[in-house]
C-alpha cells in the first residue's frame, strides 16, 4: 500500500498526493443522509471525499479485467499497480458483462486494500472486449434487456464498496452511431435513475467522449438529468506542437460549468516510444505534466492517462504507443505518483502586451456596456487598470477600475478572434480568466468559457488595435502575453 504522503501547504490548500484537501467547499457539513466514509461525492461542480475537496490524476487500465491480453491481471500485478499510485487516486477500467462479477470482485478487493478508487465503465459503444456495437435501435430501447440486467447486477454487488469512485454508463456513448441527442438523453436519464435507485451514494458519469460525438452534441442538454453527476472528455487531438490543451475542452467544460457539474478528462494520450518516435518517453511525461496543469487550472476535476499496462515492451518493438508500461520503466508513472496541483498567481492591476509594450485599455474611458478593449500607450490612467477579482477555483474577473465593469468575450463566443469588451459583471464563464505564467514575468490570460487566450487582434502593433481571443499557441505568441504590473 502506498505510504501516506507528507502534507504540503500551498496557497491555503493542503495537497495529499493528487488529492486536494480544502475546508469550506460549498458547505461540506455532513448531513443525515450523507454517504458512508470513503465515498467520492459531488457538491456542485466540485468532487469531495470525506467532506474535503477532491481532484485526482491516474490512469486508464482497461486490461485489468482481461480485455488487453485475454487474461485478467494477477493479484500481484494489481497490488504492484495500486501501490505506486498517489493515495486515493482514480483508475478507469472496463466492467463489461463479458468479464463477469468474479473478476470485478477481485479488482474491487485489491482497490479497497490499497485505498484506491475505480471508475467502472458498464458497456462499450463499439465491438470490443466482448461487447457488440451499439446501434440507434439499441440506444432507443434495446438497452433495456441484457444491458440493464447487468447494470442492476453489478451495481447491487458493489454498492457498498468505497473503492467505487463512480459508475460510468458507457465508454464513449454515441461513438460509431448516428443517434440523436434526445435519444441519448433519455438513455442516460433512465440508466442513471436505475443506478441511483439501487446505489444512491455513488456518482454516475456518462462516459461521454466529446461534443462532436453523435448523441452528445448538445453537451449541456444530455448531461442535465438530475441523476447525472459527471461528464467526461476523451482527447488525443494534440501533440503540443500547436497548443497543449484540447480545443474540445471549452465545448465540454463550459456546458458542465453552466450546469454546476464537474467534468473529468477521462482519457488523454500521447504516442511515444523509447526510440524511433518523435516523442520520447521522457518527453511524454513532461508533456503530460503540462497538460495536467492546464486542465486543472481550467477547472476540470480529474485527468486520466491512456493507458497503463504491466506487460513489458518486446525488445524488438520500436513502435510508438499510447501505453504506459511499468517494466520499461516509463517516467510517466513517477510523474503521476508525484504530481502536485498548480497554484494560481496573485492578482495585479495593469496588463502590458509583450508584443508592443502597450496597455489593455477601455478606449475613451467609456463606462458603457459593449465597449471593445484596445491596446494603447500606457499612461497609468484608471481606464487602463483592472482589478483581478477572485471568482472561484483560481479564476478571476478583470474589473475595469474606472467603470466597475468586467472584461468578457463578446456574445459568449467560442469563435477565434471574437472580440473582448467590457460589460456588467456576472457569474458567466466568459467573464472569468486564469493566469498562466510564461517567462520573465509575463502571463497568458485564458478565458474560462473558451479556453482561448487574450491577444492583440491579429498580432497587430498598431495603436488602438482591438483585443480578442485566440487559440493559445505553442510556442506562445508574444501577442498573447501580458505583464501584470502596478
Amino acid at each position: 500500500m502506498a505510504a501516506a504522503a507528507v502534507l504540503l501547504t500551498v496557497s491555503g490548500l493542503l495537497v495529499v498526493g493528487a488529492t486536494v484537501v480544502r475546508a469550506g467547499v460549498r458547505g461540506t457539513a455532513v448531513s443525515a443522509d450523507a454517504a458512508p466514509a470513503g465515498f467520492v461525492q459531488r457538491q456542485g461542480r466540485y468532487l469531495t471525499l470525506d467532506g474535503q475537496a477532491y481532484r485526482f490524476v491516474g490512469f486508464n487500465a482497461y486490461g485489468i479485467t482481461g480485455c488487453a491480453t485475454g487474461r485478467p491481471w494477477t493479484q500481484a500485478e494489481m497490488d504492484a499497480y495500486f501501490a505506486q499510485l498517489p493515495p486515493a487516486s482514480m483508475t478507469r477500467t472496463w466492467a463489461f458483462e463479458h468479464f463477469g462479477v468474479e473478476r470485478l470482485a477481485a479488482l474491487v478487493a485489491r482497490a479497497e486494500a490499497h485505498g484506491q478508487k475505480l471508475i467502472l465503465s458498464l458497456a462499450n459503444a463499439g465491438a470490443d472486449c466482448g461487447e457488440a456495437k451499439k446501434d440507434n435501435a439499441w440506444y432507443a430501447g434495446g438497452y433495456r434487456g441484457q444491458y440493464l440486467s447487468w447494470v442492476r447486477t453489478v451495481v447491487t454487488e458493489f454498492r457498498d464498496s468505497p473503492a467505487i469512485g463512480m459508475w460510468e454508463i458507457m465508454n464513449e456513448p454515441g461513438h460509431l452511431s448516428t443517434v440523436t441527442d434526445a435519444t441519448m438523453k433519455a438513455f442516460f436519464d433512465e440508466v442513471a435513475a436505475i443506478i441511483k435507485a439501487i446505489d444512491p451514494h455513488h456518482l454516475v458519469s456518462t462516459g461521454s467522449m466529446a461534443e462532436y460525438t453523435p448523441g452528445t452534441n448538445d453537451f449541456a442538454y444530455v448531461h442535465s438529468g438530475p441523476n447525472i453527476d459527471v461528464g467526461s472528455l476523451h482527447e488525443y487531438d494534440q501533440d503540443h506542437s500547436d497548443q497543449i490543451i484540447s480545443r474540445h475542452l471549452p465545448r465540454t467544460l463550459t456546458p458542465l460549468y453552466q450546469l454546476d457539474k464537474p467534468l473529468i478528462v477521462g482519457e488523454t494520450g500521447i504516442l511515444a516510444g523509447p526510440r524511433d518516435c518523435a516523442i520520447s518517453l521522457e518527453q511524454r511525461a513532461s508533456m503530460l505534466q503540462k497538460e495536467f496543469d492546464g486542465y486543472f487550472l481550467a477547472g476540470v476535476a480529474g485527468v486520466l492517462v491512456w493507458n497503463y499496462t504491466p506487460t513489458p515492451r518486446a525488445s524488438n518493438d520500436t513502435s510508438c504507443k499510447y501505453e504506459v508500461r511499468a517494466p520499461d520503466p516509463d517516467p510517466t508513472i513517477a510523474m503521476v505518483r508525484n504530481y502536485r496541483l498548480p497554484t494560481p498567481v496573485a492578482p495585479t492591476v495593469q496588463l502590458v502586451a509583450r508584443s508592443t509594450g502597450k496597455c489593455v485599455t477601455v478606449p475613451g474611458a467609456a463606462t458603457g456596456n459593449g465597449v471593445v478593449l484596445q491596446q494603447q500607450g500606457c499612461t497609468g490612467a484608471a481606464h487602463q487598470r483592472f482589478a483581478l477579482q477572485p471568482a472561484s477555483d483560481g479564476f478571476y474577473r478583470l474589473v475595469a477600475a474606472h467603470s466597475g465593469k468586467c472584461a468578457e468575450v463578446k456574445d459568449q463566443s467560442y469563435a477565434l478572434d471574437a472580440l473582448v469588451q467590457q460589460s456588467d459583471c456576472s457569474n458567466g464563464a466568459h467573464q472569468q480568466v486564469r493566469l498562466e505564467p510564461t517567462d520573465s514575468g509575463y502571463y497568458r490570460i485564458i478565458f474560462r468559457s473558451s479556453n482561448q487566450c487574450l491577444r492583440v487582434l491579429g498580432g497587430s502593433t498598431a495603436e488602438n488595435a482591438s483585443l480578442s481571443q485566440f487559440d493559445c499557441k505553442t510556442p506562445t505568441l508574444t501577442s498573447q502575453q501580458f505583464k501584470l504590473t502596478t
